[in-house]
Formats: C-alpha cells, sequence, structure tokens
C-alpha cells in the first residue's frame, strides 16, 4: 500500500493524467499486491485525480457551507498549503483588504483602516453572503500585491472559482472608524466626555442644507408621510433596537407620537421583532402565544403587519446582529429599511444597498451621527450622539406633517434643542475648569472629594490603629506621660484615647476636610447622587452609574438605585407628558451633598 501510495504521489506531483497514473498503479501493485485489472487501475486513478484536484482548501470550504445551518464567519489554513487561507461569510461580516506588499483580512472592517494596514490599504473587498475567498501567495490580484484572491459562491451548483475583481478602492465612503481622540491613551472615559460637545454639534449642522444627513432625514420623513404608502399599510413605522439604541428610540418614539398622533409606531427589541418575523411564519408558538402578538397588532402575521411599513434600525456599531437580522428580515417582508448608525462604513449599510466602489453615491437610507468606534464602556457619548441626531429627524418630520405642530412651537423646540446642543466652546471651558465659566469643574472636585472621603477616612483609622497598637503608644496618654502627669490624671488621658479610637474616622474627616477646604461639619456618611430625568435617561444612566460604583445594580420603579446613586424617572401620561403621580407629594428629608 506504501508503493502504491508513493507512485501515486511521485506521479500527481509530476503532473501526470489519469493514464500514467493507472500505469504507475499498476507496476508498483504488481510486486506487493494482487495485479490491478486494467479498468481497477483506471477507477483508481479517475478517483485520484479528483480528490487531488477538486478536493483541496478552498472546495472543502465551499462544500461545508453549502450544507451547514447557522451563522459563520471562517478563515480556515491547512499545513499541506502553508502559503494560503481560505475565507468565507454566511451571515457574519468578513472583509478583505490589500496594499502593496500585504494582504489582510478582519471580521471587523475598521481593522482594515486603522494602523500600519490602514495607512497602506489601496483597496478592499467585503465579502457578501455565502462568498468563499481563496488566497494564496503568488500572482498578482492588484499590482504590488504578490497574492491571488479567486472567489466562489455557494449559491452556485458548484464551487466554480475566479479571479476577484470587484474590489473597492478606498474613498470618502469609507470614513475613518476611530475618532483621532481615542488613539491617544489614557481615561477613554474623559476623552469620550471631551469630544461631546463638538461631536453633538457636528451631528446637530449635518442637518443643515447640503450636510450628510440631511437628505436621509428628508427621504425618511417623505417615505414615512406618504398618503399612498398609508392607505396600503397597517403599520407606518417598526422601530428597533438593544440595549441603549432601543431606549434612546423608545423614548424618541413617545415624542414622534406626540407630534404626529395620527401615526401608528411599534417599537420593539430587535430579538422580539426578528422572532416574530421568522418563528411565526413557521407557526411557532411562545409562551402560548406567537411573537407577532406580542409585538405587532393582533390579526395578521408579523410580515403582513410590516409589509409596505417604514422601518427605522438603530445600532451605534452598525453590526449589533440582532438588529442586523432583524433589518435584513423587515426588508424581506416588504418593509422600507431606513437606519441610524455611529458612521456610514458599517455592515448595516450593505443591507441598505449602500455601494462603496469608487464613485459610489451616498445612500439615503442611512443616517450617521459620526461618532464612529468607542473604547470606553460607558455609552455615553454615543447615547448622547444618538439622541441628538434622533432629535433633528423628530423636527424635520414635525416640519413636514400637517397638523402636527404648529410653527411657533416647533421653533421654540428647536430653539431649546440648538441651546442645549450648539454651545461652542463654552462646555469645554466650564468642564476644563479654565475661563470664567469653570465653576462646574470644581464643584465636580469638590463632589469627588465628599465621595471619596468614607475610603480616606477608613485608611487612616486603619493606619492610626496599627501604629499606635504597634508602638504600645497611645497618642494622648503618651503626651501626658511625656509631660510628666501623675498617674491620678492619666487615666483621663486613657479614656480621651478610647474616645479618639473610637471616633477617629469623625475626626480625620473634619480633618481632611479643614486641608481642602470644605466645610468642617456638614453630614458624615456616604454620598447620594440624585439624577431626575425621562425614563430614557435613567435607564440609559443605570449602565454608566454601575460602571464607575463597581457594583450590581437593582432595578427599582419608579426610583432605581445603583450604588449610591439614585435615578428617579418622573412617570409619563399616554401623550408622553410628564405629570406626578396622582395624589404624590414632595418627599422631606432629603439628604444634603
Amino acid at each position: 500500500k506504501k508503493d502504491v501510495a508513493s507512485a501515486l504521489a511521485k506521479t500527481l506531483a509530476a503532473g501526470g493524467d489519469a493514464s500514467s497514473l493507472a500505469g504507475a498503479i499498476a507496476a508498483a501493485g504488481s510486486s506487493q499486491l494482487p495485479p490491478f485489472s486494467k479498468d481497477d487501475a483506471a477507477n483508481v486513478a479517475a478517483a485520484a485525480v479528483e480528490a487531488y484536484y477538486a478536493a483541496d482548501l478552498r472546495t472543502a470550504v465551499w462544500r461545508l457551507l453549502k450544507h451547514a445551518h447557522g451563522a459563520f464567519g471562517v478563515a480556515a489554513l491547512a499545513s499541506a498549503a502553508p502559503s494560503a487561507v481560505v475565507l468565507a461569510s454566511v451571515k457574519q461580516p468578513m472583509a478583505l483588504g490589500v496594499g502593496a506588499g500585504f494582504v489582510a483580512y478582519s471580521s471587523e472592517r475598521a481593522a482594515l483602516h486603522v494602523g500600519a494596514v490602514g495607512a497602506g490599504l489601496e483597496a478592499r473587498y467585503v465579502l457578501a453572503e455565502g462568498d468563499v475567498l481563496s488566497v494564496s501567495a503568488g500572482g498578482e490580484c492588484r499590482p504590488g500585491c504578490a497574492a491571488s484572491v479567486d472567489r466562489a459562491n455557494t449559491a452556485s451548483q458548484a464551487p466554480a472559482f475566479a479571479p476577484l475583481d470587484d474590489w473597492d478602492g478606498v474613498n470618502a465612503l469609507m470614513t475613518a472608524p476611530v475618532a483621532a481622540s481615542q488613539l491617544s491613551g489614557g481615561d477613554v472615559v474623559g476623552r469620550d466626555l471631551a469630544d461631546l460637545p463638538g461631536l453633538c454639534d457636528a451631528v446637530s449642522r449635518s442637518f443643515e442644507g447640503d450636510g450628510t444627513n440631511a437628505a436621509p432625514a428628508a427621504a425618511f420623513a417623505r417615505a414615512l408621510l406618504d398618503d399612498d404608502r398609508r392607505r396600503r399599510a397597517s403599520l407606518d413605522l417598526v422601530v428597533v433596537g438593544v440595549e441603549c439604541s432601543l431606549w434612546v428610540a423608545e423614548q424618541w418614539a413617545v415624542n414622534l407620537r406626540a407630534a404626529c398622533p395620527a401615526l401608528r409606531v411599534v417599537v420593539a427589541s430587535a430579538n422580539k421583532a426578528l422572532a416574530a418575523l421568522t418563528a411565526c411564519a413557521n407557526d411557532i408558538a411562545c409562551n402560548g402565544a406567537t411573537p407577532s402578538e406580542n409585538v405587532f397588532p393582533s390579526g395578521s402575521t408579523a410580515a403582513e403587519a410590516v409589509r409596505g411599513a417604514v422601518a427605522l434600525a438603530v445600532t451605534h456599531s452598525g453590526q449589533s446582529f440582532p438588529t442586523l437580522n432583524a433589518a435584513r428580515a423587515l426588508k424581506d417582508a416588504g418593509a422600507d429599511v431606513f437606519a441610524v448608525s455611529g458612521q456610514l462604513d458599517v455592515v448595516l449599510a450593505d443591507i441598505l444597498g449602500q455601494s462603496f466602489a469608487a464613485g459610489s453615491d451616498r445612500s439615503d437610507r442611512l443616517l450617521a451621527t459620526g461618532a464612529g468606534i468607542r473604547l470606553a464602556e460607558a455609552a455615553s457619548c454615543t447615547t448622547a450622539a444618538t439622541h441628538v441626531l434622533l432629535t433633528e429627524l423628530l423636527f424635520v418630520v414635525a416640519g413636514e406633517a400637517e397638523g402636527a405642530l404648529r410653527v411657533e412651537d416647533l421653533n421654540d423646540l428647536m430653539t431649546l434643542h440648538g441651546g442645549s446642543v450648539r454651545t461652542g466652546g463654552n462646555v469645554s471651558e466650564i468642564c476644563s475648569g479654565e475661563g470664567p465659566g469653570g465653576e462646574a469643574a470644581s464643584l465636580g472636585r469638590s463632589w469627588g472629594d465628599h465621595a471619596v472621603e468614607p475610603l480616606l477616612t477608613w485608611f487612616l483609622a486603619v493606619c492610626y490603629v496599627i501604629g499606635t497598637v504597634a508602638a504600645a503608644f497611645p497618642v494622648v496618654a503618651g503626651v501626658g506621660t511625656a509631660a510628666g502627669l501623675r498617674e491620678t490624671y492619666l487615666y483621663a488621658f486613657f479614656a480621651l484615647d478610647a474616645l479618639l479610637y473610637a471616633f477617629f474616622a469623625n475626626v480625620a474627616a473634619v480633618v481632611l476636610r479643614l486641608v481642602q477646604g470644605r466645610e468642617p461639619l456638614a453630614r458624615f456618611g456616604k454620598r447620594t447622587l440624585l439624577v431626575l430625568d425621562v425614563p430614557m435617561v435613567a435607564t440609559a444612566e443605570r449602565p454608566s452609574t454601575t460602571a464607575r460604583r463597581g457594583v450590581a445594580s437593582r432595578r427599582r420603579r419608579p426610583r432605581r438605585v445603583v450604588g449610591n446613586t439614585v435615578v428617579v424617572s418622573p412617570t409619563l401620561n399616554r401623550r408622553g407628558d410628564q405629570e406626578p403621580r396622582a395624589g404624590s407629594r414632595p418627599r422631606r428629608g432629603v439628604p444634603r451633598g
């Protein structure tokens, strides 16, 4: 058997065809095994040739994904082909970039646009659904690349690989995915807060004139308010998202209903919407009811409910899988899908039909904040930018809708919004402590001193106890002994030492406040930060306060307690207005500080 295998390998390596293989098999088998017949040798040779030339790595990956179910982003390598890699994508992002002397691939397309790879990137290809790319050393897919790239797709009946020529040249549509401030190191949360004023101002101005969001906002308003579409559809707007994006979208939908009461709006988690659009088609029950009954109006399936509606997918990253798949399902069901994202160059843009080839126009279906990728875990910057964008979008819709808001009311709202967003450098001066308006920084430092006071006084108390006990030298009694006082008086000094041990934390706090210039006799104990806002902001604030405190949060309504932070949200009536609970009274005894 070894002789036969060796003969096959040598003949194949020499480029032998089936007839030469048959001869090699017959010659090798005659001395060790019963002789092959002519037909047997021909059959073995044909199978060997097919296995050698067809069952290679890229064909194996193609066959696997042809029959696989699920979502896959694949980078396959084999020891038999050390200078090759096979990339594949099924419902997962994957991108390939080339430049002079290198080929790079990543599941995060933004990775191709930063660092040394980004500096030398000349062309990019984002794998489409079912694409299988074979990348091997040698050849020249583009000038200076020194690699060959072939493509096949699982939609075909056979793995017909052909050279890839649909490259996207690097162009202005591929905006910088990471802000320059994110690459400088240090406090990522602080950099986000420093970027926030300028970012919000830029988002607001992007809706003016020929701004990047002006055309998509106008297209959204036209589609949403189109009379023909509204007569055919059972819903006007379906909004989907997850986590912070969903929370902001929910509040925006409440405001949209208040401004345009005639609109039929549904807001749902992308996971629930996806379950309704996929499970209901297969009559899958969910707790005794189909998912569509929990998301969409009863009386029709989810696909029937969203057909002809306008859909808005909100996701800062542009590739949250529930939102991506929900957007696909909504589009397949016949909805007109728009999206809000942190930048234009995201996976969601591919679903909306955005092309990144040189000379392509920007899609009017995607609105972008321009915040890009953020490294901070707390979503303060991205949530605020999304809030500003949706507010501007609300103004556009309300301005186009008849009988929604009076012109005077709309102008007042726009003035209030502009006053809080278009601050120029004032916010930066206030937060930096520079200039005449630096009181915010001073107040922040003062509150910080209050917040860390319990930890500092506890540490000082521990040091005092350990030091005096280890040295066997109570401070007050030691001073009395050194002064030569009689033993009778020393008992009073020992009593003072006992009191100092008992109340050292309070004494240390008073001394610490005197040193820091704070009120020495303010309330002792932990401090509580009270945040009052609408439910959307209160909910979005919880993750950041939890991250600051480093403790788990317990959810309570209407009051939410997060560590030493109490987040209170007023209730909303059906119109979305803030109103107190019936019979409620202001609570007394709110702690100072």
